[in-house]
């Protein structure tokens, strides 16, 4: 992404110039939708970016420590797969073995998973 663009990254239907493009299309409202919701939840979301090598985005979303918090709701004492089978996860992996990897771990989870497999990044 370039430098320039960077500034409009968060307008809606912002699309950097066509021949940057992948195949795929989108309506350019994506980043607007992600920065909205994050302020919605009073939180931040940056972008670093070096054209040809890639773009970061951070968010980050204040929370505070629940003080009822009781050890009985703790993770581990959660049966997912009573309240996850059945859902669709959609995966996306540039990398080949990490997909593989996360999609057997659905699987075991019960759960349907979509896989995007196309290069995320050159």
């Amino acid at each position: 992404m370039s430098k320039d663009f960077i500034s409009h990254v968060f307008e809606p239907f912002a699309q950097e110039d066509s021949c940057a493009r992948t195949s795929y299309m989108g309506t350019g409202l994506g980043m607007a939708i992600a920065k909205q919701l994050t302020e919605m939840m009073e939180g931040n979301i940056a972008v670093e970016s070096e054209l040809d090598v890639g773009t970061t985005f951070t968010v980050t979303i204040p929370f505070e420590l629940d003080s009822n918090y009781k050890e009985a709701y703790a993770l581990e004492n959660v049966d997912f797969s009573k309240s996850l089978s059945g859902l669709k996860v959609l995966l996306v992996e540039d990398n080949e073995l990490n997909m593989e990897i996360a999609k057997f771990s659905l699987e075991n989870a019960e759960l349907e998973s979509i896989t995007m497999r196309k290069e995320v990044r050159d």
